[in-house]
């Protein structure tokens, strides 16, 4: 299937017949909407098709495929797996079709959990070190998922008066250079990639403008990616600008690599990203459809 080159202005979005949301999180993760809830909002704005990715989980996916099947709408099981790139960056690399029976897959999925269970225990005990008052159980309260990400850490320490708000949080305490941060033990890239496509699953690199500081050169960077089985690029995405998509785009093509897309909702965890936005053709669903069947 050839896929023209798109830009994300209105004329754009006015002539596709049907949008798409490749980059979707929920409760299970750092998302706050329940994964069952997801589907009948993406109807509510006009969405045929919805992908759920959160973060080194696949917890949410049955409720949240339950869903795709009570509203009418084409549900993709996906994962986001946050990975080690070149020099300290963090890459992530999207799964779309991810299988809820592949052993393989899930074993891998649950190391990643543990080894981020691990690094919050250490920075709680780090935190409390200081005199900070909270627990594991507070944390726990706070994300009501089963993924415990820092910005819910963030919320807790504003919540208890340790800090005035969540950029004292980061640069205080838990951000890169905070007294409490504990690196995360994380795959490769390469390894996330060719993890997922041996489960069957396509691996796409997600927001790849937010690298820019740690990839200096993309093009090779993806060319290292696409050996290990990368099939896309999220070249549509709500920290992109209209030049970012269109560059990615051309590279996407120019590698042999298919664009993908999607808002990176998170509810009013993020309230500035709002579901389905920007808009995404649905003909790029089909393409991924497609390079699926013909595995």
């Amino acid at each position: 299937m050839e896929l023209r080159i798109i830009s994300t202005n209105t004329s754009d979005w006015e002539s596709y017949k049907e949008r798409i949301d490749l980059h979707t999180h929920s409760t299970a993760s750092d998302g706050s909407v329940a994964p069952g809830a997801l589907p009948g909002m993406a109807v509510d704005h006009g969405l045929a098709a919805l992908a759920l990715t959160d973060h080194d989980t696949v917890s949410g996916l049955d409720a949240f495929m339950d869903g795709c099947v009570r509203v009418g709408i084409r549900g993709i099981p996906g994962i986001e797996i946050s990975s080690q790139g070149p020099g300290e960056g963090e890459i992530h690399i999207l799964g779309y079709f991810v299988s809820m029976t592949n052993r393989n897959f899930l074993s891998g999925v649950a190391s990643l959990q543990a080894a981020r269970n691990e690094r919050n225990r250490e920075m709680i005990r780090k935190l409390q070190g200081h005199g900070c008052p909270v627990t594991m159980a507070d944390w726990e309260v706070e994300a009501s998922g089963d993924i415990l990400g820092r910005l819910h850490l963030a919320n807790l320490l504003v919540e208890k008066g340790w800090v005035a708000h969540h950029g004292e949080a980061f640069s205080r305490w838990i951000g890169r250079s905070g007294k409490a941060f504990v690196p995360k033990e994380r795959w490769t890239a390469t390894h996330a990639v060719h993890f997922l496509r041996e489960a069957g699953a396509l691996p796409v690199l997600a927001h790849p403008a937010l690298y820019r500081s740690h990839i200096p050169d993309i093009h090779q960077f993806l060319i290292l990616l696409k050996g290990q089985g990368l099939v896309g690029v999220e070249c549509i995405h709500s920290d992109h600008s209209e030049r970012d998509v269109v560059r990615y785009q051309t590279l996407a093509a120019k590698l042999g690599l298919l664009p993908t897309g999607g808002s990176d909702f998170h509810g009013h965890r993020k309230p500035h990203v709002k579901l389905g936005k920007p808009a995404v053709p649905m003909d790029w669903l089909s393409a991924l459809e497609s390079f699926r069947s013909s595995m």
